[in-house]
This record gives C-alpha cells, structure tokens and sequence, in this order.
C-alpha cells in the first residue's frame, strides 16, 4: 500500500539494563555451580573442600539474587509508572504498596485506563499490560486485530499484504478497517504495537477499544506513544461513524 514504512510511529519498546544486568549475574550464579559440580569428578579433594565454603554462597545468591531482581522490577515499574500518570495529570488506584498503580485520565477527549493483569501457566506467572479507551460514539462494527502467528495459517486477512503477514484481522466490516488503514499514520502504529511482545490483541467492541500486550513495561516514551495511536484510532472511527450515519 506504501512505499516506505520506515516511519516509526511507536518506538521499539527499551530493554530494561539494570533487569539484564540481574539476568546475567544470576546465570553466572548457575553457571558457576554447574561447573564445580563437573569439576568434581576430576579432583574430587579440590572440589569437596570448595562446596563445603561456596554452598551456603550459592544458596545465598540463588534465593537473593531473584529476589532482588523482583523487588527491584517492582519497584522501578511502580516508579514509572507514577510518573507517566503525573505527566499525563491521570488519578492512580493502588490497593497496596506492593502492587501496581492503576492509571486512569482524560487523553484527547477520551477516557483511558492503563493496568497490568497476570495469569497463571502452569508454575509460571505471565503478565499483561492492558490500555482501554472509552469512545464517545459508539461503533456498529467490530473487530479483534491480533499478532499473527501459526494457530492463524493463512486466515483473517484483510488484503494489505505488509499488514496482513504481522498481523490477523477478524471484523465485522472489512471495509471499516479498510478505512483506517488508509491513514498511513494509523496503519504504521498498528502495526508497530507490541512488537517485542509475544503476544497483542486489539479489540473494538461497542464504545470501546481495548489493546492488551503480553510483558510488563517501563518504558513511559513508549507507553505514550501507544495511548498516542489508540487516542488517534478513537478519532477515525468516531469519524467514520458519524460519517455513515449521516449518509
């Protein structure tokens, strides 16, 4: 459909160094363990006398280290997070101290809530960030815009072949999405959303769109940039709307 799509509309969302930096020492951590327990076999006497030092060192690091990693991320997300709600003029909801805020505010004329939910998978905890705008005209049409993946083959297309290979399309008016992705501006920052995510819905239904990616975030250029194209959308289809109401 274009040309050029070199644009950024949504910068790619900035990894986390100190997080990494935790990441390494820990594998380290594991790393080291690993090889003294090899090492044993080669000299036992060497190798019995430095467990018998370094186990309580490496039990030490392998419960705090995690820990520390955790209460950090806590603690640096509910730190961002504030921020960007002070900057915006958004009210926070934070039942306690150890959870995260929930952001709520007034973006481009339209009501937004920005929170973070978790689910269970097996032993491990995944989360999600989750922006939800409240149109001010309800929409007839809807529409679920989702990462495409292997479980979608070749289904859901919409007939933008750029947009279709990132992305899985299942509306209720093809032409409706057609409409918006006219816009280059709107098309580029849908398909930019949750790049480095595993996993992005984006829901329209009745007076609201929902965008939910996998990961948590700290990245506050990036979380504006979302509710930047969310803020857009709500504008082009309350546009759209009126337009073929009054037909």
């Amino acid at each position: 459909m274009f040309s050029s799509d070199e644009e950024r509309i949504v910068p790619k969302k900035r990894i986390d160094i100190a997080t990494t930096v935790m990441q390494v020492i820990l594998a380290l951590f594991l790393l080291a363990l690993f090889s003294l327990l090899f090492f044993e076999d080669l000299a036992p006497e060497i190798s019995e006398a430095a467990l018998t030092y370094l186990t309580p060192l490496f039990i030490a690091g392998l419960i705090g280290i995690p820990l520390a990693f955790g209460l950090y991320s806590r603690w640096n997300q509910q730190r961002q997070w504030q921020a960007l709600a002070e900057e915006l003029g958004f009210q926070t909801t934070q039942p306690n101290r150890w959870t995260l805020p929930t952001l709520q505010g007034i973006t481009r004329g339209h009501r937004v809530t920005i929170s973070q939910t978790t689910k269970q998978r097996g032993r491990s905890r995944v989360y999600f960030t989750n922006y939800v705008v409240a149109l001010n005209t309800p929409i007839k049409a809807t529409f679920v815009i989702d990462k495409r993946s292997l479980t979608h083959f070749n289904r859901y297309r919409i007939g933008d072949e750029d947009f279709d290979k990132k992305l899985s399309t299942q509306t209720s008016s093809e032409d409706l999405v057609r409409q918006l992705l006219r816009t280059r501006r709107l098309r580029l920052g849908i398909m930019q959303l949750g790049e480095r995510a595993r996993t992005k819905n984006l829901t329209l239904r009745g007076d609201t769109i929902s965008y939910v990616e996998s990961g948590q975030t700290t990245d506050i250029e990036y979380m504006r940039a979302v509710l930047g194209v969310l803020a857009e959308l709500a504008h082009a289809l309350e546009r759209i709307e009126q337009m073929d109401t009054f037909r």
